[in-house]
């Protein structure tokens, strides 16, 4: 697990992905169902308390109880923030891989390549997503004048999307940038950029 890295920037912020679900295991797609953490999950949630808790001087988190649970482990008594929720997933939320290739195998291809090229039925574009935790970033530096190093747990999708943007590549990059369950992205600022994983 990555240490807290030292810059000379105001903010450090890690960007933590929550602890595992069964659907996680599953590899169904989850979006804003939700599912707890696992035992698996738990435990990964607990490692990261002994390892990092105490040692951030904010800590936010997602609505969703899979990103509360685990940020609960840093900090009892978390920042709750709605816009760090995972995008929904629409009509893909709950399916797994092969059922949700079976269905919408073309509209995932072409997503794949390009998530502009085909809306979700009922979900939510990267672009929102990334918006949104761009906005929770900006409001940093009011909250904490003097600095200091923040934790930010959220998902997937929000957390990936967001990554890609700071290092300067399309949305589709996403993928490249995934986090396993409790696993960490450090960024500094502002103005932001990646400083370590």
């Amino acid at each position: 697990m990555s240490i807290i890295p030292v810059t000379d920037d105001p903010l450090v912020v890690a960007l933590i992905r929550h602890g595992r679900t069964a659907w996680n295991h599953e590899r169904r797609f989850l979006g804003r169902t939700d599912i707890p953490l696992d035992a698996v999950g738990q435990e990964q949630a607990a490692l990261l308390g002994r390892r990092f808790g105490g040692r951030f001087d904010l800590v936010l988190s997602s609505p969703l109880s899979r990103a509360l649970e685990t940020a609960r482990a840093l900090d009892p008594n978390p920042e709750v923030r709605p816009a760090l929720a995972e995008l929904s997933q629409g009509v893909l939320e709950g399916l797994g891989p092969a059922e949700a290739a079976s269905r919408w195998g073309p509209q995932l291809r072409a997503w794949s390549e390009d998530p502009s090229a085909w809306d979700i039925p009922g979900g939510e574009p990267l672009s929102l997503g990334l918006g949104r935790v761009r906005e929770e970033l900006d409001r940093l530096p009011a909250a904490l004048p003097d600095g200091g190093v923040v934790a930010l747990v959220s998902h997937q999708l929000v957390l990936a999307t967001l990554v890609a943007a700071l290092l300067g590549e399309p949305p589709r990059a996403w993928r490249e940038h995934r986090l396993e369950n409790t696993g960490i992205y450090w960024i500094a600022g502002p103005p932001w950029r990646v400083v370590g994983r």
